[in-house]
């Protein structure tokens, strides 16, 4: 007959065994870059339920983004994780870092793609903000896209448009048309024209054709 005490410690092992794969599964990361706050296995529609995750993706040694979320939501059969309250770092490689928050978001947990929605803002260490309703973040070839109305704004001008296209390993964003600027007070239509180059991490115009 097994006893209380066997049958706790097979609980507990197998439930760290089930977080190991399910970590490594998720993120492809080793253990010690993913932080846990609760867990739920039962209770819940989801596979897995972790409480305040913090994942860390490097690639070749270097910090490439950092992820947080309140609450991460598995689902393995549908290969995807339902996240809430997301922040998201970038580390681009000039050194200005990048932060993206959002209410909520799925990523695929193949690809670690990941489409967030619901107040989205990217804020920039220049002083940036990028305001927009939805997001998607491509992990492999480094760069956000959205088809939605974006403002772009800081504390000397304010540019709208509709859709954006941004490389998170160099910081900088496309915004793709009817763009309008509001600089100084003056209000000037840039129908399709250009915003002021390098003037700020952005751009007007449509960007280059782009596979993926």
């Amino acid at each position: 007959m097994f006893s209380v005490k066997f049958l706790k410690r097979a609980t507990l092992t197998a439930m760290l065994l089930l977080i190991a794969v399910v970590s490594f599964y998720l993120f492809r990361s080793p253990l010690p870059q993913i932080e846990f706050g609760e867990i739920k296995v039962l209770g819940t529609d989801a596979d897995l339920q972790i409480n305040r995750v913090h994942v860390v993706q490097n690639e070749k040694g270097a910090k490439e983004w950092e992820l947080w979320a309140d609450q991460a939501k598995v689902y393995q059969k549908q290969d995807i994780t339902q996240m809430r309250n997301l922040h998201i770092l970038f580390y681009p490689k000039d050194g200005k870092k990048m932060n993206v928050y959002a209410e909520r978001g799925v990523m695929e947990n193949r690809t670690r793609n990941i489409q967030l929605e619901g107040n989205v803002r990217i804020l920039t260490d220049d002083g940036y903000i990028v305001e927009t309703e939805s997001l998607r973040f491509n992990s492999e070839k480094k760069y956000v896209e959205t088809k939605d109305p974006v403002v772009l704004r800081n504390s000397t001008f304010r540019l709208t448009g509709t859709g954006l296209f941004g490389r998170t390993d160099m910081g900088q964003f496309t915004l793709e048309r009817n763009v309008r600027a509001i600089i100084q007070g003056v209000d000037a239509a840039a129908a399709g024209g250009k915003a002021p180059h390098k003037a700020l991490p952005a751009q007007s115009g449509a960007p280059k054709k782009r596979k993926g």
